[in-house]
């Protein structure tokens, strides 16, 4: 742990000087984030690629119908994937390929919704916390010019660490926030390609068989 002195919350934020409550904000946007990121992440549905690959297989002996009917107990968001490639409008592979494409275009856009942030969050707070060293270090050594009589070391070591106290600050909640927007797009890219096998799956059983080629036999005599 690191050694800091014990101060209570306002001490802490006067001692912070401008910057404290700039940094207080970053703090609890990105917890803000954090929390409601996980909470989402802990209560999406699980994809089942065997028991999607079991549907697909029926749908294509016994027709579409089987996988209308099977739409309806699949999660979401994999229900409203399976909804777009059933839709009438995209009957060919190639439409249902584009709106496949865009769908997951959507998604990935819905759940890095707070990543964005929580990554300036991580870049803007060590920046604010040299700030503000840079600008207690100036106060300090403005102080120290002031003072009548001899510096002490211990005056110079006061304001210094109370100068760099805003750095400790802004790289600890860089950290953790750089840390986490790892995590969610991690979590993000793997649930997208779930999404995308899904959907290759589903779109393929949609796929008409081609018709059997004729025999060699009877197309001669045809002619």
């Amino acid at each position: 742990m690191i050694g800091l002195p014990e101060m209570d919350p306002a001490l802490l934020m006067e001692r912070l000087g401008p910057v404290g409550i700039p940094l207080a904000l970053c703090s609890v946007v990105a917890l803000a984030i954090v929390l409601d990121k996980t909470v989402r992440a802990i209560a999406a549905k699980r994809i089942d690629i065997a028991r999607l690959r079991g549907l697909a297989e029926t749908a294509r002996r016994e027709g579409p119908s089987v996988l209308t009917a099977g739409i309806g107990r699949m999660p979401e968001p994999l229900r409203s994937g399976a909804a777009v490639l059933m839709d009438p409008l995209h009957d060919g592979k190639t439409q249902r390929e584009d709106a496949a494409s865009q769908w997951l275009d959507q998604q990935r856009a819905s759940l890095n919704r707070g990543v964005g942030l929580l990554q300036l969050i991580a870049g803007l707070a060590p920046m604010l916390g040299l700030l503000g060293t840079v600008i207690g270090m100036t106060v300090a050594f403005r102080d120290i010019a002031g003072h009548d009589g001899p510096v002490h070391p211990a005056l110079l070591a006061d304001g210094l660490w109370q100068a760099l106290l805003t750095t400790i600050v802004g790289m600890a909640i860089a950290l953790p926030a750089t840390v986490a927007a790892w995590l969610f797009q991690a979590l993000t890219e793997r649930r997208i390609a779930l999404l995308a096998s899904a959907l290759t799956i589903l779109s393929l059983s949609l796929e008409r068989p081609a018709a059997a080629p004729r025999p060699r036999a009877l197309a001669e005599a045809a002619e």
